[in-house]
């Protein structure tokens, strides 16, 4: 893939290319089931819905070439379904009880990731995200990386690290983690949603990936995390769990209320507690 990374006239005229082509939304309904076909052989991508309502592109992270390249890679019943952005740090802020709230138990997940030096890499998880203690997940499982270079990590089956996902416990880590180990993971974003690293030296054990930031400690400047495919679950055997402020869901809202009345709301920083997992001690 270097010769294409290093040809961006290439690049601007696939993009163009996909976009009309394989991205585009305006066929006629009544060929429902021969959509279904192409989109699950990879001829057409699937129909995307973007809340980006001010934004002419569908993603902040990701290329439409980006994203069609992506796609050929999700099992084929994740092609056939509207792909819809779950949750923006752009859009819904940095707050991490927002990020847990948008995801769990939602389905089918790519989690995308900016660095602050402007890496592009993620993952994409099979299996909902629940918290848990312990690693879980399944071989449908892969990172990738998107900038500097597009590759595909699959699993490799020597372990069953594919993801994990941990909030509110002392003895544990806090956060989401994806391949290797504890303080070794192929991809990890600290439950404060600002730091994370990827410490794949020489390369994750889970998806044989190398590091995929630039540094192995990085800043995380963006977010996107898009559902392929919706959960499997009943509604009534998802537990209940911590419930997302409102103050979290308008961060943009909430900052000109601290500025027009010169007081810090203390309140942002109270959260239920959770319920979903049992501290361990």
């Amino acid at each position: 893939m270097d010769w294409y990374i290093k040809n961006t006239h290439f690049q601007h005229l696939f993009n163009i290319l996909v976009t009309r082509i394989f991205l585009r939304r305006n066929l006629p309904q009544n060929f429902t089931n021969a959509i279904r076909t192409l989109r699950s052989a990879n001829s057409i991508a699937p129909e995307i819905l973007s809340t980006y309502k001010a934004l002419p592109n569908f993603s902040r992270l990701l290329a439409p070439s980006d994203y069609y390249i992506l796609n050929s890679h999700l099992p084929p019943d994740c092609r056939i379904t509207t792909h819809k952005l779950l949750f923006s740090s752009t859009r819904d802020g940095d707050s991490w009880s927002t990020f847990i709230n948008y995801i769990l138990y939602q389905g089918s997940t790519l989690i995308v990731v900016k660095d602050k030096d402007g890496n592009i890499f993620g993952g994409f998880a099979y299996e909902d995200w629940e918290l848990k203690p312990n690693w879980y997940g399944n071989e449908k499982n892969f990172l990738f990386s998107i900038r500097p270079k597009l590759r595909i990590f699959p699993s490799t089956g020597y372990n069953d690290h594919y993801q994990y996902l941990n909030y509110g416990t002392k003895t544990l880590p806090n956060g989401l983690g994806m391949g290797g180990q504890f303080d070794f993971c192929g991809l990890w974003i600290n439950s404060d949603i600002i730091n994370g690293n990827s410490m794949a030296t020489p390369l994750s054990s889970t998806y044989s990936s190398p590091q995929l930031s630039k540094k192995q400690e990085f800043k995380v400047d963006e977010i996107e995390v898009w559902l392929v495919k919706l959960t499997d679950k009943d509604p009534d055997e998802i537990p209940k769990g911590p419930k997302c402020s409102a103050l979290d869901k308008n961060p943009a809202e909430l900052e000109l209320l601290e500025m027009a009345t010169n007081k810090k709301m203390y309140s942002k920083e109270v959260r239920e507690p959770n319920l979903l997992i049992d501290e361990e001690e």
